[in-house]
């Protein structure tokens, strides 16, 4: 786990619609128990990774959205255990329909 994580946000809300930005920071983080120096082939190294959500609403009933994970496209390592190096999430979008019953 590491050290220090933060995630943070802003967002902008009208009638009709809302947009939100967000950042998550993650410190190095050892990947094998130890002290002392990060050993860069035993650990996995900071990184930040921005995040955007866009929201619509149609009619009462009726919204969509637009999100998109790692906006920036950043290239980060996510873990080294259990199965070895694995990357993060590369840039990821999403386009849905919300619908309430109410």
């Amino acid at each position: 786990i590491p050290a220090h994580q933060l995630r943070a946000g802003i967002g902008l809300k009208q009638q009709d619609w809302t947009v939100n930005l967000a950042a998550t920071y993650a410190s190095d983080m050892r990947a094998i128990a130890g002290q002392g120096g990060f050993v860069p082939a035993e650990s996995v190294p900071a990184y930040t990774i921005w995040d955007l959500l866009a929201q619509w609403q149609l009619s009462q009933t009726l919204g969509t959205y637009v999100k998109v994970d790692n906006l920036l496209d950043e290239t980060y390592l996510a873990a080294r255990r259990p199965a070895g190096v694995r990357p993060g999430l590369g840039r990821t979008a999403y386009l849905g329909v919300t619908y309430r019953l109410r």
